[in-house]
């Protein structure tokens, strides 16, 4: 058993964030890609939407698209709208609307494709998302925004358990940014879950350079020397990762289950209980502790 501590890294959210914002700024900043004048109404939409007073835009967009039915820049707004607010399918909903309206649309809207993916991504449809962004890269195999959708690609796979998948997209970034400390995070994780254990160690080293102190980067050497059959390199790594952070997500779980598999029993409880101070629902961590109380025979 592997100790798989995350199974979505926040290497990830951290990779989107920088992602999402180009994309969504880029269709608030297009005032109108329209050879004719907006309508009054479409002006005075942007404008609140300018002002941040976004329930009001969305309320003079819906008007837009009451009057103006195949308007494609009002449901792309709309869907930009939702987006900020977090309401993924409801934006998702308005993207497909305005891309239904015709090759005009979306060429008008060169950004609408990718902040559909982008909500695709936010909500969890990363088979979805990824099929978005490949077709957006396949129409601009060398455009401004490539490597960023080869990013969002590989993320895609990543968010989807698909870590073969993603290995060769997260690769050409790391290389290309020497400092990303979080698509190399990615990548190790990649690298560990397909049993690519010199690969993985390979990446750690590299994560060392960036963050001497990083305690996802020892977790995930602990977890490789782990599959190694190195249990005392892989509890030193564990012990590492807890010094650096003791708040680590699964930190304390991961040092607490390698003394479980050396029946460690009385080192191990303190820590499943120090995981269950970070974590009080961590379901794993009260399950294995119980098991660790029988085995130390401490039964009440």
């Amino acid at each position: 058993m592997t100790v798989k501590c995350v199974p979505l890294a926040c290497a990830t959210l951290l990779l989107l964030n920088a992602c999402v914002g180009v994309a969504q700024q880029a269709g608030a900043a297009r005032k109108s890609g329209a050879k004719v004048q907006p309508s009054e109404a479409v002006r005075s939409a942007l404008t609140l939407e300018q002002q941040g007073k976004y329930a009001d835009a969305e309320a003079a967009w819906q008007v837009v698209v009451k009057a103006e039915p195949r308007n494609g820049q009002a449901f792309a707004q709309l869907g930009l709208l939702e987006a900020r607010q977090e309401h993924y399918s409801e934006a998702i909903g308005f993207y497909r609307k305005a891309q239904s309206l015709g090759v005009e649309t979306r060429r008008e809207i060169p950004e609408l494709n990718l902040n559909l993916g982008l909500a695709y991504f936010k909500a969890g449809e990363f088979r979805e998302a990824d099929k978005v962004f490949e077709v957006e890269l396949g129409k601009h195999p060398k455009g401004a925004d490539t490597a960023r959708v080869r990013i969002l690609i590989g993320m895609s796979h990543y968010g989807a358990h698909e870590y073969k998948a993603a290995i060769p997209y997260l690769k050409e970034a790391a290389a290309a940014d020497q400092k990303n400390l979080p698509l190399r995070l990615s990548l190790a994780h990649c690298y560990l879950w397909t049993k690519q254990l010199d690969a993985t160690m390979g990446v750690y080293k590299e994560i060392l350079t960036i963050d001497p102190d990083s305690a996802e980067a020892d977790m995930i050497a602990g977890e490789a020397l782990d599959e190694r059959g190195d249990g005392a390199g892989a509890l030193q790594q564990f012990q590492a990762a807890v010094l650096a952070n003791p708040k680590e997500p699964n930190v304390h779980f991961g040092l607490a289950y390698l003394l479980w598999t050396q029946k460690r029993y009385e080192e191990a409880i303190p820590e499943f209980n120090a995981e269950l101070q970070n974590d009080p629902k961590n379901y794993q961590a009260m399950l294995f502790l119980g098991d660790t109380y029988v085995r130390a025979e401490r039964y009440d």
